[in-house]
């Protein structure tokens, strides 16, 4: 079976990684990714959440598809035995002989990467990388046309001061489908460890 960590463990994983390999020189100019991420639905019982699959160590033979800006498949959330799990469906009937391929939907803010990650795919519509590049400063882009520097820095103060989730943050949070999945036991742990002070 494959690994799954919710986001900010993947990406505590990722930030150990990138360190290791700065402080011994192994930066590659493309690294390797077996990582997808997985939509839990709204329905379940805990909760809308992502995560985040590493196929890296042990995966199907999906995780060995080449990518192409045409793809012959694509990967969809679905649940076998009661657990979710991300399945390799095909977008339309395939020839004897065609090659299974996928679009990674994998992007980068590192123009080195985006460089590296040659599209070999050949299609008509190719976009010459399997990567899409996102400028660095393209997520400041969205925050600054949606979100105020003030609110922001009142948002960020306002979270560094409060000390457990209220049970106002629960019922907006569970209004919206978040819950324990989004947090794990994170949040849980913090309520239960306030209230036994």
């Amino acid at each position: 079976r494959v690994k799954i960590y919710p986001p900010w463990r993947w990406c505590e994983k990722m930030d150990a990684i990138d360190i290791t390999q700065r402080r011994k020189n192994l930066k590659p100019a493309l690294p390797d990714f077996y990582n997808m991420t997985m939509e839990r639905p709204q329905t379940d019982p805990r909760g809308y959440g992502n995560l985040i699959v590493d196929a890296s160590r042990k995966a199907g033979h999906g995780s060995s598809l080449s990518h192409s800006c045409d793809p012959t498949c694509e990967v969809r959330v679905s649940a076998l035995n009661g657990e979710l799990c991300l399945a390799m469906t095909t977008l339309r009937e395939l020839e004897i002989g065609e090659e299974l391929t996928f679009n990674y939907n994998a992007s980068t803010d590192s123009l080195q990467e985006y460089r590296s990650a040659i599209c070999l795919c050949g299609k008509s519509n190719c976009r010459g990388s399997f990567l899409h590049f996102a400028t660095a400063d393209c997520y400041q882009q969205v925050l600054n046309r949606n979100s105020p520097i003030a609110t922001r820095f009142a948002n960020l103060v306002k979270g560094c001061t409060k000390q457990v989730m209220s049970d106002e943050d629960d019922r907006i949070l569970k209004n919206h489908g978040f819950l324990t999945a989004v947090f794990g036991a994170v949040a849980v742990n913090r309520r239960e460890s306030c209230a036994l002070k």
